[in-house]
């Protein structure tokens, strides 16, 4: 993170495995943006673990966007999926 964007940290906290990271900055005219990182997600439905893994964060993020549905949110991560089974790659 820029150190100019540090300073302006509110708060940080690790929810679901350490997988969801949300964060909330202060941004301009004291305006707060909410940033909701997913990460180390790969495979979701690969085993049972993964799948209720996955599902937990799903539930964190839906759970954490509607307490800041009145503010700027944005969901972001690295996710590893694709919805159809013919998508996969068979390597």
């Amino acid at each position: 993170m820029r150190n100019d964007l540090f300073h302006k940290l509110i708060s940080v906290k690790l929810f679901t495995s350490d997988r969801v990271l949300p964060m909330r900055i202060q941004t301009v005219n004291d305006l707060v943006l909410n940033i909701i990182a997913i990460y180390g997600i790969s495979a979701p439905l690969q085993t049972t673990a993964k799948r209720k893994t996955s599902a937990d964060v799903y539930h964190t993020v839906k759970a954490l966007s509607e307490e800041t549905q009145h503010e700027c949110t944005i969901v972001m991560g690295d996710l590893n999926s694709v919805t159809r089974d013919q998508d996969r790659s068979k390597v």
